[in-house]
C-alpha cells in the first residue's frame, strides 16, 4: 500500500490520506477510538471502585497465561464498565 514511502519510515501523505479511507483504515480509527473510550471508561470505574483493581490485574494475569496479550488496566477495566451497564451492577 505504501509504495513510494518504501522502507524508509516516511509515508507520502496522499499514501496515509488513502490509506485512511480503506476498510481497513475505516476499522484502525474504530478501533483506536473504541480502545481510547474504554481507556476513558476504566478511568472513571477504577477512581469509582478501585477495589476492583487486583480481580483485572489477576484476569490479566490468567489471560497472559492463555498466550494473550496485557493491553493496560484501563482498556479491562473499561471492558468491565461496559460488562456492568449491560448487564447491572
Amino acid at each position: 500500500m505504501f509504495a513510494q514511502g518504501g522502507r524508509t519510515g516516511k509515508v507520502p501523505s496522499n499514501d496515509l490520506l488513502n490509506s485512511l479511507k480503506s476498510g481497513l483504515g475505516l476499522v484502525s480509527i474504530a478501533g483506536g477510538f473504541l480502545a481510547t473510550w474504554l481507556s476513558g471508561r476504566g478511568f472513571v470505574l477504577l477512581a469509582e471502585k478501585p477495589g476492583m483493581l487486583p480481580g483485572i490485574v489477576l484476569g490479566t494475569l490468567i489471560a497472559v497465561t492463555f498466550k494473550g496479550v496485557a493491553v493496560g488496566p484501563l482498556v479491562a477495566a473499561g471492558i468491565a464498565s461496559v460488562a456492568l451497564a449491560l448487564f447491572g451492577k
